[in-house]
């Protein structure tokens, strides 16, 4: 009886077209993997969000400092400043929610210890715009030393003002009328900084979600922007040049 075998050529076909569907199928795969932790993010970003609004519900409806005290040398803080994260962990009570799953650093967040070293690896992965949350050039933001308490009376678009959002660890500045300009890089995932020559990479909003930030608008509600949206241009005759749409108080 005979046996039919394949054939080279069989085999090379058939090894090419699993190589096709393979090429494929796993960019679908890495973006279906993606997506869900785009997802994951978002959650934690409500979970957050509404730590902050219970927060501020219990505060005289103030919210919470970027850090507290010495930015270093704080108390309660075990090495480390006493920070927004801490502030508002007793309405989250979960240390995870401050760790994006599609943040591959080792910025994670560790309440109570926060990691007990000075350093911004004790920061977790979203940053705070400090437009509002800032005592102003030359003064350390959100400082409760040197900044005025922002209300929420204060803040007269809340559901048009970004509070926090993916970023590279430490803490956000924005840029009501200072000098600076911000720049957005082109590597991705793309990061937006300060075109001051400091490092974008450290305290920079970042693109970690299909080319999207996820964020925490001032009322507490959370979706994802492009970084090229974050850097509208506010409309024409504000009193304050160089405003910024969505991180500025001159658009209020």
């Amino acid at each position: 009886m005979l046996r039919r075998a394949f054939t080279l050529i069989e085999l090379l076909v058939v090894i090419a077209i699993i190589a096709i569907l393979a090429a494929i199928l796993f960019p679908v795969f890495a973006q279906a993997r993606e997506a869900a932790r785009k997802t994951s993010c978002v959650n934690n970003l409500k979970q957050i969000g509404m730590g902050i609004m219970q927060y501020v519900q219990d505060y005289d409806e103030t919210y919470p400092c970027n850090w507290y005290g010495g930015l270093w040398n704080s108390s309660p803080a075990v090495g480390g400043p006493y920070k927004w994260m801490d502030a508002i962990y007793p309405y989250v009570k979960n240390e995870g929610v401050y760790n994006c799953p599609s943040d591959a650093s080792n910025r994670k967040y560790i309440n109570n210890t926060r990691l007990a070293a000075p350093g911004e690896v004790n920061w977790g992965s979203y940053v705070t715009n400090v437009a509002y949350w800032d005592g102003g050039p030359g003064s350390p933001p959100s400082s409760d030393v040197n900044n005025v308490k922002v209300s929420l009376a204060m803040v007269a678009r809340p559901a048009d003002t970004i509070w926090a959002g993916d970023g590279n660890g430490g803490f956000q500045v924005a840029w009501p009328n200072i000098g600076a300009q911000p720049v957005i890089n082109q590597v991705k995932p793309r990061r937006l900084g300060l075109n001051n020559g400091t490092d974008m990479h450290e305290g920079a909003w970042v693109e970690r979600h299909q080319e999207k930030v996820n964020v925490i608008w001032a009322d507490g509600h959370v979706n994802s922007i492009s970084l090229d949206k974050m850097v509208d241009k506010a409309p024409a005759g504000l009193t304050t040049a160089g405003a910024y749409r969505n991180l500025t108080v001159e658009d209020d």
